[in-house]
């Protein structure tokens, strides 16, 4: 993938998650920091490094210890599945961009990238925040 097109993917599943400030679904917490690890990646892509902000060995070993945490935070942290998996699908999306120096994924991208879209949209309660 091309850096201009990184860059445009980066940015469009970082637009993609800025309702879930206003719909009060998750933590503004985990956004935040979603999207401070995005901002790291994207400066990473732009200054023409690796998208690998985080080492792949230590994003694999999160990847298998989330699947233990999801029921954690489903049953404990959150206390609801539809925040727990929104934690998760924002935790893929920035697996996925250090993984594909790896493999060619962008087509997983941009399916996460409308998860993170739709749920940002479906767990809006007043329709004002659909515009």
């Amino acid at each position: 993938m091309t850096k201009r097109r990184e860059i445009e993917m980066l940015l469009l599943t970082m637009f993609a998650a800025v309702p879930l400030y206003l719909t009060q679904t998750i933590g503004v917490g985990p956004i935040i920091v979603f999207h401070v690890v995005m901002a790291g990646i994207l400066v990473r892509v732009a200054t023409g490094r690796s998208p690998e902000l985080i080492p792949t060995m230590i994003m694999r070993g999160l990847a298998i210890a989330y699947i233990v945490f999801y029921a954690i935070d489903a049953a404990v942290i959150s206390r609801s599945a539809i925040a727990a998996s929104t934690h998760l699908v924002l935790f893929i999306a920035t697996y996925q961009p250090i993984e594909s120096v790896r493999t060619h994924n962008y087509a997983q991208r941009l399916l996460t990238t409308g998860l993170i879209f739709i749920a940002s949209l479906a767990t809006a309660t007043p329709i004002t925040l659909v515009p």
